[in-house]
């Protein structure tokens, strides 16, 4: 809220008088406008623009039931008048509610009801916003259509794109997304499931399903990117990182002792390559061994790179990191030329 002059001219005498306005802003769309909310007369009794602003802010609190800071400090006349106006500009919200007999139409009671805005309390809030704007992205990259080629049933379908969402929106342990599905998020339903019924065996199936079907799914992600995006895959980046276990992964093939990135030699790990183009899509993905060397890895990544990008007339630039930028390596790319 603020105060706005207004300057009227006596046309009888031509004397200029100056009163004040009790005002507020609102948009629309890219404008703002101004709407009176009550006038304050001369205000003789405050000679400065900052004790008219004190008494805008001041009235703004006591409509709001709200206290300031310095409340104590605010001067006697300033407060006075503010209790002043806001008993009018209450008692005037108060006679444009509509009695029961003013909303009565053929005989007929409209079902009004006043309710107190300090006693309503929220129940079972949920978010969904990042998750519905990732489940558009489903959509446009057609992932049902593809599992469902593949034979897997509606209801499967649903649990494994869920799982996608809630991976992206709350990257955490299966454990863990079940609680945020049951507390906070309205992922479930965006599914048609009952957030209630989402379990973490669920959602450990719905991972192992779609694991088994990463070669492909891969593909054809890389080729409805190509397609949404029109790109042509003409810079193609390539880079290996890994992670390691805190547990003694004994049954593992693949879970190694290497040389770890985080500086955990006395954990197992296994190495990650990935490949993505220009944009940032990935293209490729693929684990290794936790004791694989960066440089021994291009070879087998070449092997299956054409298929995955689409790429065997365009020649693309390759781009690698200095470890896996061997003599060897730089020579099997010229051969591939």
């Amino acid at each position: 809220m603020f105060i706005k002059s207004i300057i009227k001219t006596d046309k009888q005498t031509g004397k200029k008088y100056q009163y004040y306005r009790l005002c507020e802003s609102f948009r629309i769309g890219n404008n703002t406008r101004h709407r009176n909310i009550l006038s304050l007369g001369k205000l003789e009794e405050l000679s400065t623009d900052i004790d008219r602003k004190t008494l805008a802010n001041r009235i703004e609190q006591l409509l709001n039931n709200t206290s300031g800071l310095f409340d104590n400090e605010i001067p006697a006349v300033i407060e006075k008048l503010a209790m002043e106006f806001t008993g009018i500009l209450r008692r005037k919200a108060a006679e444009e509610v509509p009695t029961l007999e003013q909303v009565t139409t053929h005989d007929e009671v409209s079902d009004y009801e006043r309710i107190d805005m300090q006693s309503i309390r929220h129940e079972d809030v949920r978010e969904m916003g990042a998750e519905w704007m990732c489940k558009q992205a489903i959509d446009e990259l057609d992932i049902a259509g593809f599992l469902r080629d593949r034979g897997f049933e509606e209801e499967q379908i649903n649990t494994c794109l869920m799982h996608i969402v809630s991976r992206a929106v709350y990257p955490a342990s299966e454990h863990k997304t079940e609680q945020w599905i049951g507390d906070n998020s309205a992922v479930a339903e965006l599914f048609g499931k009952e957030a209630s019924r989402v379990s973490r065996h669920m959602l450990y199936k719905a991972a192992v399903d779609l694991y088994e079907q990463k070669d492909e799914l891969e593909k054809h992600l890389s080729v409805k990117t190509n397609e949404l995006f029109d790109l042509d895959d003409k810079i193609i980046l390539y880079d290996l990182t890994n992670t390691y276990f805190e547990g003694r992964k004994a049954h593992s093939s693949i879970a190694q002792f290497g040389r770890s990135k985080e500086k955990r030699s006395d954990c197992k790990l296994v190495v990650l390559a990935l490949v993505t183009n220009g944009e940032g899509f990935v293209k490729y993905s693929r684990f290794f061994s936790g004791n694989t060397t960066d440089c021994t890895t291009l070879t087998d990544i070449l092997t299956t790179l054409d298929s995955y990008t689409g790429t065997r007339d365009l020649k693309p630039i390759i781009a690698l990191d200095a470890g896996i930028a061997t003599e060897a390596n730089l020579t099997l790319l010229k051969e591939k030329e």
